[in-house]
C-alpha cells in the first residue's frame, strides 16, 4: 500500500520536472 503511494508521489513529481523542463527549454527557444 505505502509502496503504491511513494509510486504515485514520484510518478507526480516527473510530470512537474518535466513540465518545468518543458518550459525552460521554451523559454531558451524564445531567446534564441
Amino acid at each position: 500500500m505505502s509502496q503504491e503511494v511513494t509510486e504515485k508521489i514520484i510518478d507526480s513529481d516527473v510530470d512537474l520536472v518535466s513540465e518545468q523542463t518543458n518550459a525552460i527549454v521554451r523559454y531558451n527557444n524564445g531567446l534564441n
